[in-house]
């Protein structure tokens, strides 16, 4: 019979009890106070641990977990950057982009913290700041091969003080192509925002409620999305709203006008399909050239944000010339193409085709693109795909921040907070052994 031995990580008691809080508390977002709950300690099945414990535990597998990354991490590589602000305190999100040895895209958080000078928010301080995570890492600024981050304008300036290629988040760019679409439309966007805020009043929304449990929306002037949202859910109060109330007739559109939301409605369905497509985390730049090419033959006026060679675009011969790689058009690189890519380059040359997907009559413009697109895999470089076109995987971080730095936990210290989300977001890189390892030696 065998017997286990404790002070073996595997099989360490006390590590696995540490590692099970661990999961529980950063996985599901939890107040660090919640293992001490009364009625946490008479339900739940693990053995007692204190927040000061736990804390521990929490800074000591951070440490370990940022040696891993920092062993994993190639000599060349890319960052993928955005800002938040939470509560008074901004916040600055550095992800790793690097394909590893086993051909898989790798995107670890390096960090999530405040700028070291909170008086200023300029591309020089961003460079600071990219430059002090990566010595945390092992590595310097220049070991950065390209920068993945929104279109603003500190951005497109700290990748020229970087030297290095941008890739302008295309979800943003259809964001700013698809708010400047309606403003063309503003007046009467204008109307029904009026009127869903006066439905928003009490007594209108009482009046509504009698009817509908249908809710008025409104939008913000962030995303174009919120323009959707409210036009969709006005052509569905619109049976419910009361026509001869004076106090609503103001803001009610006209025949003509109805029209012209109809129309407008149909164009905001192609947006929000394509919205989706863009958020998909597989996505590359060939594809996203692919969907943005097929709706410019739709909306042409939306090519200063979404042609190739688009105003907005930083680094244009950079994204060209990841795409002709991706459509096996390697003969087609120009000169300064080909030297954009020489980190990319590796010693085999071939090249693999995939089949064509069928199509529906009814599938909006941008999949059709997609399903009509023959992938092509090419050996003369390393496969490019894994190159993020976007910088979404930032707002997803940034999602799951404002659920863990709520009102109630504002008090939270930055560093605390970082190593919340540096375990949360790169949870595949700690395990029971890796946890039970710390106790052990701790």
């Amino acid at each position: 019979m065998k017997v286990k031995d404790d002070t073996n990580p595997f099989f360490h008691k006390k590590g696995n009890n540490v590692f099970n809080w661990l999961s529980r508390i950063i996985e599901d977002m939890l107040p660090f106070s919640f293992c001490e709950r009364p009625n946490t300690k008479k339900f739940n099945k693990l053995d007692p641990i204190s927040v000061d414990t736990l804390m521990k535990y929490i800074k000591l597998t951070t440490e370990r977990v940022e040696k891993k990354v920092a062993d994993g991490l190639p000599n060349q590589f890319g960052i993928i950057i955005d800002g938040w602000k939470g509560g008074s305190t901004h916040y600055i999100a550095v992800f790793a982009s690097y394909l590893d040895n086993r051909g898989r895209g790798n995107y670890p958080l390096l960090a999530i913290a405040p700028p070291f000078d909170e008086t200023a928010y300029t591309a020089e301080n961003h460079k600071a700041f990219i430059g002090d995570v990566l010595e945390l890492y092992g590595k310097s600024l220049k070991n950065l091969i390209y920068l993945v981050a929104d279109n603003a304008a500190v951005n497109t300036h700290l990748a020229d003080l970087l030297g290095i290629p941008m890739i302008g988040c295309a979800s943003h760019r259809f964001n700013l192509a698809c708010k400047k679409y309606l403003e063309s439309s503003e007046v009467v966007l204008q109307k029904i925002q009026s009127l869903m805020t006066t439905l928003r009043q009490v007594k209108q929304a009482g009046k509504l409620r009698t009817k509908t449990d249908l809710e008025p929306i409104i939008r913000n002037a962030t995303r174009w999305s919120s323009t959707y949202e409210m036009l969709k859910r006005y052509f569905r109060l619109q049976e419910f709203i009361d026509k001869t109330d004076e106090v609503l007739a103001n803001n009610m559109p006209s025949p003509l006008e109805m029209i012209a939301l109809k129309g407008l409605m149909e164009d905001l369905e192609q947006f929000q399909s394509t919205t989706i497509l863009l958020q998909d985390s597989k996505r590359n730049l060939q594809e996203v050239r692919c969907i943005f090419d097929e709706m410019l033959k739709h909306y042409p006026t939306m090519d200063y944000y979404l042609s190739s060679d688009g105003g907005i675009v930083h680094s244009p011969d950079f994204e060209i010339a990841i795409v002709k790689i991706l459509d096996d058009e390697v003969h087609n690189l120009s000169s300064t193409q080909e030297e954009m890519l020489e980190p990319f380059r590796q010693a085999n040359n071939a090249s693999i085709g995939v089949g064509i997907s069928p199509v529906k009559p009814d599938t909006p413009y941008a999949l059709q693109a997609l399903k009509k697109k023959r992938k092509v895999i090419t050996n003369e470089f390393i496969d490019m795909s894994f190159i993020p076109p976007t910088s979404n995987i930032v707002e997803r971080l940034f999602s799951a921040a404002r659920l863990v730095l709520t009102d109630y936990r504002k008090s939270m210290s930055p560093y605390t907070f970082e190593c919340v989300m540096f375990l949360k977001i790169n949870r595949e890189l700690w395990d029971a052994s890796l946890v039970s390892n710390i106790v052990v030696k701790a």
